[in-house]
């Protein structure tokens, strides 16, 4: 029907041999001339064309994947095997076995090149669907397209460029109609299942969804297949998990996490613990920063999570519990104990994933491991360049291979990695526009409206959920950088369409008060 629409209406348009308005056309057929027209998106094209000339130098430079020295082989580990892991969930590794089907770790980089691509496009789709102007919307996924640790890292063997499409699939089902049927709804509580299952962080999300639902009163329906969807694949995977481990969790690390995170900045006290937790509590290391040798050294929270001689190395655990439990009480306790300590610490944390650089501090992880590498690359770095056959993807083929020298263009590269990206300042207006966007606004249940909301929530929880569970580190940015963005983006069309709105309401009295005359009708003298 809308084809046949478009068709009359461009007819009757060249019929009357004036220009084609696209404000004459309505429905799909509107939204296809909106789209279409490619002049209107040469701003994203000249973007896409820097993103894939990036990627591709990428991609000759280091001649196959990137692993980073224990998360990259635990993930490798998992492919093989598909049984839940205790550092994490199946979703990764699932996907690095349809790659491993179609040529192994060479094909799985230009696949994740091919989704980050992909990710920034649909996103600049979304945002001009739901009313973006096209440069705007552009604006908001060039970080997607050009961020070195964007690109960088879709060269890993890990899982944040998927996460990253999981989250951007998640939105355009949800936004990308006015009104979502309930199996757009459940469609996108699966994909966030998905993407917690790839990344348990991105479980953060689920919350800013179901704002975005209450607040377009899309009613009971929808809410509760976007929840259910979302909670039901959790719960049998964690179900499976509690099988093998004896823990109901999605992973087996998060107590260690969280206890790392917690001990180096929140005081404890021995003698109000239990006794199994009383290891635990020790005086606060000196934080001197990693060697050049071991970036578990130092007394951060890596040295407390992996660090031989952490205390938690020492905690033997009784009959039916873990010590991954252990630690998961201890710190829940002294969060308990100490809000005020714990807040301020995850609030610095959260501030210096949104500074002006990306400069790494004592305590957290190196931000070079995220950088192209040079020519060589200390081993505290703890990134390998893999082959791509399938006999080097195990663990104990692939950790003793020395790291390969780099191609030519790595130079130039490692440049473009210290000031190539999203400052944090600029991540930082996709939290403060909305706000001031949200206070102007005059309609209060508009899709733009909670678009925006949904953006800037979903993107502020992925910060902040990884920094208080975990510590700082900048690879932790990218699932929020198709969000934060395109809420900058929607808040700025909202606060132009707001003034223009405001100059249009003045200028309307002014009008009125000196009406236009209207002309006399043409006489004829002899009359």
């Amino acid at each position: 029907m809308w084809n046949r629409e478009l068709a009359l209406t461009v007819h009757n348009v060249r019929a009357r041999q004036h220009p084609f308005r696209p404000a004459q056309l309505t429905g799909r057929a509107a939204a296809l001339v909106h789209l279409g027209s490619w002049r209107r998106h040469r701003a994203l094209l000249s973007l896409v064309a820097v993103g894939v000339l990036l990627r591709g130098l990428a991609w000759w430079t280091h001649g196959a994947a990137l692993a980073f020295y224990g998360d990259s082989f635990a993930y490798l580990h998992d492919r093989n095997v598909l049984q839940p892991g205790a550092f994490h969930p199946l979703g990764y590794p699932l996907f690095l076995r349809a790659f491993r089907a179609l040529g192994g770790l060479g094909v799985l980089t230009v696949g994740q090149h091919l989704l980050g691509l992909a990710c920034a496009v649909a996103m600049y789709a979304l945002l001009v669907r739901i009313g973006a102007r096209p440069w705007l919307a552009a604006v908001g996924v060039a970080g997607l397209l050009l961020d070195a640790y964007q690109v960088d890292l879709e060269q890993f063997v890990m899982a944040e460029t998927l996460t990253e499409a999981l989250l951007v699939a998640a939105m355009l089902a949800l936004l990308w109609r006015e009104r979502p049927t309930v199996l757009c709804c459940a469609a996108a509580g699966g994909l966030v299942a998905c993407a917690t299952l790839t990344r348990t962080a991105a479980l953060a999300v689920l919350p800013a969804l179901v704002v975005i639902a209450l607040g377009r009163r899309w009613g009971v329906a929808h809410l509760a297949a976007l929840v259910s969807l979302a909670v039901i694949p959790l719960g049998g995977y964690a179900t499976w998990y509690h099988a093998r481990s004896g823990e109901f969790a999605l992973e087996g690390t998060g107590g260690r996490l969280l206890y790392a995170r917690v001990q180096p900045y929140v005081p404890c006290d021995r003698n109000s613990l239990p006794p199994v937790e009383r290891p635990l509590c020790v005086p606060p290391v000196p934080l001197t920063g990693p060697t050049r040798d071991d970036p578990s050294a130092g007394g951060g929270p890596i040295y407390f999570a992996w660090n031989g001689n952490s205390p938690l190395n020492r905690v033997r655990p009784p009959a039916g519990q873990t010590r991954n439990q252990i630690a998961e009480g201890y710190a829940l306790r002294q969060i308990i104990t100490h809000p005020v300590a714990y807040t301020a610490s995850v609030g610095t944390s959260f501030l210096r994933l949104l500074a002006p650089t990306r400069d790494s501090r004592t305590g957290d992880w190196q931000s070079e491991s995220w950088q192209f590498l040079p020519r060589t690359d200390p081993p505290r770095w703890h990134v390998l360049l893999l082959g791509n056959h399938q006999d080097s993807d195990t663990l104990r083929n692939v950790s003793t291979r020395p790291a390969q020298p780099a191609r030519r263009p790595a130079g130039a590269l490692s440049v473009y990695s210290h000031w190539g990206y999203v400052p944090g300042p600029l991540l930082a207006t996709g939290l403060v526009l909305p706000i001031i966007a949200w206070r102007r606004s005059r309609r209060r249940g508009s899709r733009m409206r909670w678009a925006m909301v949904g953006f800037s929530l979903s993107g502020c929880l992925l910060l902040i959920v990884p920094v208080a569970a975990s510590g700082v580190d900048f690879r932790y940015l990218l699932p929020a950088l198709p969000l934060l963005p395109a809420a900058a983006v929607v808040a700025t069309e909202l606060l132009i369409r707001s003034t223009r709105s405001k100059q249009q309401r003045r200028d309307k009295p002014a009008r009125s008060e000196h009406p236009t005359e209207r002309p006399l009708a043409h006489t004829s003298i002899d009359s």
